[in-house]
């Protein structure tokens, strides 16, 4: 999954300049900037809540095995929840072109 080692890298490369408490907005910012690891989180987030959380859990684990920093794995499993999950999407559709 090349998106997955792109978001990888640009996470840890950020790491130096944004707080560790910070890990959603960064995953955001991001996916803001990178259009493969943004469509992949529209795409994820757009599911109902069952497929979803399927979906995020084997990302997770992808990620883990990976070898992706505890920040990045803290900040999609924020999207576990509902709630975080919409407001994801919805920053996520912000300045996007309608499909």
């Amino acid at each position: 999954m090349k998106y997955l080692r792109k978001l990888i890298s640009r996470v840890k490369s950020r790491s130096e300049q944004t707080p560790i408490e910070e890990p959603f907005i960064t995953l955001i910012q991001v996916a803001k900037e990178t259009p493969d690891i943004r469509n992949t989180l529209l795409s994820i987030l757009q599911k109902d809540e069952f497929h979803r959380s399927s979906m995020i859990n084997t990302l997770m684990e992808e990620m883990r095995y990976k070898g992706a920093p505890d920040a990045l794995i803290t900040a999609m499993a924020s999207l576990l929840d509902h709630r975080v999950a919409q407001k994801a999407l919805e920053l996520l559709k912000e300045g996007s072109s309608p499909n």
